[in-house]
């Protein structure tokens, strides 16, 4: 029944309880001793599919510090049709000198290129956010057209 006091005062008080929680992916520029992360590939590039089929490609992060890097979030931020997806992912606590992969899969509906972009959070005081460009090709494409813009 204590449990359930500080709610009912804030209850009665016209206050509503929290009832979901989130990592605080914020500024971490106070964090001292932060995780430190090197990643690869720089940008993700999926050649040669074929349409109606998935592929998957790791990008790894390694963490190179002194102390655990967490990676709070690896999140598609945009993908043109739906074409990159990645999983749901806890967060990802790396000791250092050891890495991690993280799978990213793309799957085209049209035979035309699409692009899309991956976010990233860490503790990494220099990474904080960032962003991955992600880019994916049908089978023999060889244009300059990366599928954001309209044919003219």
């Amino acid at each position: 029944m204590r449990a359930w006091i500080p709610t009912l005062l804030l209850l009665a008080m016209g206050c509503s309880p929290e009832t979901s929680f989130q990592n605080n992916t914020g500024d971490n520029s106070e964090v001292e001793g932060g995780g430190a992360l090197e990643y690869s590939p720089a940008e993700l590039i999926f050649e040669d599919l074929t349409v109606g089929n998935t592929y998957s490609q790791d990008i790894t992060f390694s963490s190179v510090g002194e102390v655990n890097l967490t990676v709070y979030e690896v999140r598609v931020i945009s993908s043109a049709e739906g074409t990159f997806y990645v999983g749901e992912t806890e967060d990802l606590v790396i000791a250092p000198g050891t890495a991690l992969p993280v799978t990213i899969t793309a799957s085209l509906a049209q035979d035309e290129p699409r692009e899309g972009t991956l976010r990233v959070r860490t503790n990494d005081v220099e990474y904080i956010e960032f962003t991955i460009p992600m880019i994916a090709r049908p089978e023999g494409y060889t244009g300059d057209d990366t599928g954001d813009t309209a044919a003219e």
